[in-house]
């Protein structure tokens, strides 16, 4: 239900309709029709990796936004179906790809584990030598 009531945010804080909405994502290279799309925003239907990027670019800005919704306090909690539940802080941290998931409680990962995760979810072009480094001492 984030998504879809980020999405209802968004698209009200850009003075769009649904109807817009639906055609940009259709102009995006993602055809949707008018009741799909509503269907999506109401929480009726779940939404895909690729519904989800096309919305991103459609409302310039990044998947991790729509993921996140618009929260004031960082220790709020959020569910995500597998992982479970955790503080909007500490999704950020995971979906940046900066630290593993963690539940509400739990201490923060130690720098090996940080390391190891960052460098087995970046592109290895991504990845420095030191962070290889790291990794391979872990």
């Amino acid at each position: 239900m984030i998504v879809s009531g980020e999405l209802l945010r968004r698209r009200k804080m850009s003075g769009l309709t649904q109807g817009q909405v639906a055609d940009r994502f259709t102009e995006a290279g993602y055809p949707i029709k008018l009741a799909a799309y509503a269907s999506i925003e109401s929480g009726k239907t779940r939404i895909t990796v690729d519904m989800l990027t096309v919305a991103a670019a459609v409302f310039d800005c990044s998947p991790t936004a729509l993921l996140l919704g618009d929260h004031e306090d960082p220790e709020a909690t959020l569910e995500f179906q597998g992982p479970g539940t955790t503080t909007v802080e500490s999704a950020a941290d995971w979906l940046r790809m900066e630290q593993p998931f963690r539940a509400p409680g739990h201490d923060r990962p130690g720098v090996a584990a940080v390391v190891r995760f960052q460098s087995s979810n970046f592109p290895a072009c991504l990845v420095t030598p030191i962070e290889r480094a790291l990794d391979n001492q872990a």
